[in-house]
């Protein structure tokens, strides 16, 4: 939970200061976790996909609520 709130506060800090190229950053660091040591494959590889899924989510409601705190603080 602390994680995905982390994410999205990453996601609109990043939108506000225009800076699209760091949420290559949130990727990139939930991508250390896909694959866990020490667990089955098919297991680690259905785990991966909830992790990447429920990152793309968050991910899109970060950048939108960047964006709708852009257009609050245009007018």
């Amino acid at each position: 939970m602390t994680t995905g709130f982390s994410e999205r506060l990453l996601a609109i800090i990043f939108v506000i200061f225009s800076k699209y190229t760091a949420l290559g950053l949130i990727i990139a660091a939930k991508s250390i976790l896909r694959f866990p040591a020490g667990q089955e494959e098919t297991r680690a590889h259905k785990e991966s996909e909830y992790v990447l899924v429920g990152t793309m989510f968050s991910l899109v409601l970060g950048i939108l609520n960047g964006l709708l705190a852009l257009y609050a603080l245009n007018y």
